[in-house]
């Protein structure tokens, strides 16, 4: 029901609904001035600005020591056990949901346009229709304008917790980049909407050529629209524990739209 009246929104304010949306992330850490005490067990110490990037390796490797850790195998099966019939019936659900936007009077046509430019270079890709805002919703712009917020809320107001979820924001989006990338790259999926078989092709380690070149025949998998906006959440819910009842359910949401 909730998705639903999102979608409605979209299709009768198309782009206007995306912008706002997009100010409205950006402007989040303005808004939300939460009591500077940290929650407990969280250190009062500002993070730097550069640890955005140094803090990588450490980041990778708390990630391991967390996820080789024997209480998280059961999280492990589950996420197999989740993939495996979603890659295998993904087709399928594509298939239905291009038939539910067709009902609705929602484009299944790539619509998004160029948004600023320097020469031949286009700064953003932005929505243009109901079909392509939906899609923008997981696009980075919408994720980097929220940390950003933060990190001018942090920084002008000399307030530490959105200066540090900003730090964090940035570096988790760093580290997933590097990993979707990664992972992309290693099962080269092609995606549902430029499929040469039933269920696409899978062409691993393509050259870099054939990737950047057709990039929608090698990055179907994983999906970085999904990861992106999961760190978000997860950071946001971390610093922000007193919100927890309204931020997981709009990640729910949030999410499912994607």
């Amino acid at each position: 029901m909730i998705l639903t009246a999102v979608i409605m929104l979209l299709r009768f304010a198309k782009t206007t609904a995306i912008l706002l949306l997009f100010g409205i992330l950006t402007t989040f850490g303005f808004c939300v001035r939460a009591s500077e005490s940290p929650p407990e067990n969280r250190p009062e110490n500002r993070l730097k600005l550069t640890q955005m990037i140094t803090e990588t390796p450490t980041t990778f490797l708390n990630a391991f020591k967390l996820g080789t850790q024997r209480d998280q195998l059961g999280k492990w099966a589950a996420v197999i056990g989740l993939t495996i019939p979603l890659i295998t019936y993904d087709e399928d659900i594509y298939i239905e949901t291009q038939k539910i936007g067709r009902r609705w009077n929602i484009s299944t046509d790539d619509k998004l346009k160029p948004y600023g430019k320097i020469g031949d270079y286009t700064l953003m890709w932005g929505p243009s229709d109901v079909s392509s805002s939906l899609y923008f919703l997981g696009d980075g712009w919408i994720h980097l304008g929220a940390a950003a917020g933060f990190l001018a809320t942090g920084y002008f107001t000399d307030s530490t917790r959105p200066f540090n979820t900003a730090i964090e924001l940035f570096n988790g989006f760093l580290c997933s980049t590097l990993v979707s990338q990664g992972l992309k790259k290693s099962f080269g999926r092609e995606a549902p909407a430029v499929r040469e078989a039933p269920g696409g092709i899978w062409r691993p380690f393509p050259s870099w050529a054939d990737y950047d070149r057709e990039k929608t025949r090698h990055d179907a998998f994983p999906s970085g629209h999904v990861m992106t906006t999961t760190i978000t959440f997860m950071i946001l819910r971390g610093n922000y524990p007193e919100y927890e009842s309204w931020l997981w359910p709009a990640q729910i949401v949030y999410t499912t739209a994607l």
